[in-house]
């Protein structure tokens, strides 16, 4: 009887056990409804600016989904962003075919036209039918809209800055584990993969719930802000670019 009553008691404290570990699985997801759409990066990386949450976004000009994204992520930057948020572009370098485009995107920021820029040359990509795959064919586009000089684009082109900075682009695309694109990495620690986050509109709501975190946790007494947004019931998932 007495090994009956023991097994009876193990076997409750196995159950309350299991309950109990139901209980605490679903107050994770409900504290965090994004669970599993996002991972961690193996070895974060300190954001050069720590007054703001970084957010980073991955691409390539050559991408589809990326020239699509690019559309929601202009509205979420005119309407939504927060104001603690610092967003951040980088063109992914994979391999030697990414760093010309690479270097267009950081001419143009070095130039000052990069407002002008980045749209032309996903534009000249996908709408137009060019293959921008020689300088002389990026300085052209790069005259035409943005009036730069020929002389201005070149110097531009050819800086140990830009230069730096694609060196630098190439060591964050594998620091940050960034195996396709359109990707985003959040506070230099949370990436975000296009197979993960099952659509734009997702994406840019995880963007929102991880930054508002990383900002709470950076500030006790703050409340978490009002547009960390809880999770829909249903997503609609995108294509996927991977490398190229």
């Amino acid at each position: 009887m007495k090994k009956q009553i023991n097994l009876y008691t193990a076997l409750l404290a196995t159950v309350i056990g299991f309950g109990g570990l139901s209980s605490h699985n679903t107050s994770v997801a409900e504290e965090n409804p994004w669970q599993g759409m996002y991972e961690t990066v193996t070895t974060p990386q300190t954001p050069d600016d720590n007054t703001y949450v970084e957010v980073t976004e991955i691409f390539l000009y050559t991408c589809p989904h990326c020239y699509n994204f690019e559309k929601h992520s202009q509205t979420w930057l005119a309407q939504e962003k927060p104001d603690y948020v610092k967003y951040v572009r980088m063109p992914a370098v994979f391999n030697p075919r990414n760093i010309l485009l690479a270097k267009a995107y950081y001419t143009a920021e070095s130039l000052g036209v990069l407002d002008t820029m980045h749209l032309a040359l996903f534009k000249a990509i996908h709408e137009q039918g060019k293959r921008l795959e020689k300088e002389e064919e990026i300085k052209a586009i790069f005259v035409q809209e943005a009036g730069v000089s020929e002389a201005d684009f070149d110097k531009a082109f050819a800086s140990f800055s830009v230069d730096n900075k694609v060196r630098r682009a190439n060591s964050l695309t594998v620091a940050y584990g960034i195996m396709s694109v359109p990707s985003a990495v959040v506070a230099g620690k949370y990436r975000l993969a296009p197979d993960k986050t099952q659509g734009f509109d997702n994406k840019l709501k995880i963007i929102n719930y991880l930054a508002a975190q990383e900002y709470a946790a950076r500030s006790p007494a703050v409340e978490t802000p009002a547009n960390a947004e809880a999770a829909p019931a249903e997503h609609t998932a995108k294509p996927v670019e991977t490398q190229q």
